[in-house]
């Protein structure tokens, strides 16, 4: 490290700070193509993807942004509704089940909004889509799971 004009500076490309931590099979330094896998279906960026496009296809179809804001809110709505019984429900029967089947419904419900028109099919649709996202919501829990058991796994019990 440099003291330079009264700042700490280091030299471009090095890093002496903690290394970053990457899944298994991925690279240190991975392509922008590898990093679009890794969050593309693990994390809320690729929803959030879709809700970008969802609005701008609904407003190519002729909808005014009332209409779009109240299909956007009917998936809030039925998302945020249907936590209630998907959260217990993933207790009772473990995580991976209702993830898989979260994602192929959330997944049906965004293919079917291309195939369906009119505010009230798009609607449902949008609410296809909420209880699927509902549903995989289980990930965050079992994502919190294991990253918390990475970063400080348990103790070994003592021998006694």
């Amino acid at each position: 490290m440099n003291f330079v004009s009264g700042r700490l500076s280091e030299k471009a490309g090095t890093h002496k700070g903690p290394r970053p931590r990457f899944p298994a099979n991925v690279p240190v330094h991975p392509s922008a193509f590898e990093i679009f896998k890794l969050v593309s279906f693990r994390h809320r960026t690729f929803v959030a993807l879709v809700w970008v496009f969802f609005p701008v296809y609904l407003y190519t179809r002729g909808l005014t942004l009332i209409d779009i804001g109240w299909i956007v809110g009917v998936y809030g709505f039925v998302w945020g509704g249907s936590q209630l019984w998907t959260g217990p429900l993933s207790d009772a029967f473990g995580r991976k089940w209702p993830i898989v089947i979260g994602m192929w419904t959330c997944a049906v419900g965004v293919a079917a909004t291309l195939l369906v028109n009119g505010i009230v099919a798009w609607s449902l649709t949008a609410a296809v889509s909420g209880v699927g996202m509902a549903l995989s919501g289980a990930w965050v829990a079992f994502a919190m799971e294991e990253t918390l058991a990475r970063i400080n796994p348990a103790p070994e019990p003592e021998s006694g």
